[in-house]
């Protein structure tokens, strides 16, 4: 089957020094498709894990988001960086107190669990409709919304000085160059990121991706080969295989009775051929469609 009548979902290993966008229009003349779009920025600086929806797959990207992620980040003490990591013009310096593990061990686990933390002024995120590294780089006052994330865990790999290594599970919505720069202040001095390396996004980790070097050579044959098929894509989603009269009624768009599950959320309607037909959300006693793919 060509991959322009497929869909599915793609992880990559992104390399340093491009976009997540361009990282995607690359891989889109590779794979010879025309719809494709990530579940989740990367910065131009950071490597790893990058969930890419293929065709038909970009319907979830929106249920992919809002998994957990975990990174390995090195941040460099004693300097600050107008976009918070190594990318930007420096903008201060400051002296490194004496520091040792434990010390820096104990600053760590004071970020552990729902904070609140400002964004980058070098950010996607949009104010007015606009992304704010836009307004930024034109010169624009930029004030960074102050936003509640949360960090599951935090901890330290090793002290380098002037470099702390430290990997972060956090949820969604968490800046990991905004928590070096404020972990960097409570040990009483400045930072910037100067790696980030995301080793795992939800379920999907740096073992699953495909090595960059696939994209860049255009090796289709094994892009195709690597395509995770929607339905398990979302493994972590409840499931309920239809028969041929629901899955014509959920092609329609029309709803299904509930059955025995009636407790409220989205579930994966799988067809009788076994492909994923939709996502679908249980409301009281029937299962209606929300997003109808055509696989």
């Amino acid at each position: 089957m060509a991959a322009q009548q497929q869909g599915g979902v793609l992880v990559v290993d992104k390399p340093a020094g491009i976009t997540s966008a361009a990282a995607v229009d690359r891989l889109k003349r590779a794979l010879g498709v025309r719809r494709a779009g990530h579940a989740g920025t990367l910065d131009p600086m950071a490597t790893g894990v990058l969930v890419v929806c293929v065709g038909e797959a970009t319907k979830i990207a929106t249920y992919l988001l809002v998994d957990e992620k975990q990174y390995l980040a090195t941040a460099r003490l004693g300097i600050a960086t107008d976009t918070f990591d190594a990318d930007g013009y420096e903008v201060g310096r400051a002296e490194i107190p004496p520091l040792d593990e434990p010390r820096i061990e104990a600053v760590l686990r004071s970020f552990v669990g729902l904070i609140d933390q400002k964004a980058p002024a070098y950010s996607a995120l949009k104010k007015d409709g606009q992304a704010l590294h836009r307004r930024a780089r034109r010169g624009e006052a930029v004030e960074p919304p102050t936003r509640a994330v949360e960090v599951r865990s935090l901890e330290l790999v090793r002290w380098e000085p002037p470099d702390v290594v430290f990997r972060v599970v956090c949820g969604k919505g968490t800046y990991v160059r905004s928590l070096a720069v404020d972990i960097a202040a409570r040990l009483g001095t400045l930072a910037h990121l100067v790696a980030l390396r995301r080793e795992r996004s939800g379920a999907f980790s740096i073992g699953d991706a495909v090595p960059w070097r696939c994209v860049a050579e255009s090796d289709r044959s094994e892009l195709v080969r690597r395509l995770i098929p929607p339905a398990d894509a979302l493994a972590g989603m409840d499931l309920r295989r239809l028969d041929e009269a629901e899955a014509r009624a959920i092609t329609l768009g029309q709803p299904i009775a509930a059955g025995g599950g009636r407790a409220p959320g989205h579930l994966r309607l799988v067809a009788p051929s076994g492909a994923l037909l939709a996502i679908g959300e249980r409301r009281d006693d029937r299962i209606w469609p929300i997003r109808v793919l055509n696989l």
